[in-house]
């Protein structure tokens, strides 16, 4: 675990256009091991437009 008490490792699963789909764990000391998901979405230069992310305790 890093200092502070948690630690984190994520992946880009897949760009389709304009947007990507990252998949995370995230561990945490005092909270637990989440897995999350976001895509996010960009425009023509580059600015994200569009982000979501969901998150459950694994």
């Amino acid at each position: 675990m890093a200092e502070g008490g948690w630690n984190f490792d994520w992946s880009i699963l897949t760009v389709n256009g304009d947007t990507a789909a990252i998949e995370g764990t995230g561990r945490y000391k005092e909270l637990g091991t989440f897995a999350n998901l976001w895509t996010v979405t960009f425009d023509k230069s580059g600015k994200c437009t569009v982000s979501r992310m969901w998150n459950n305790e694994i």
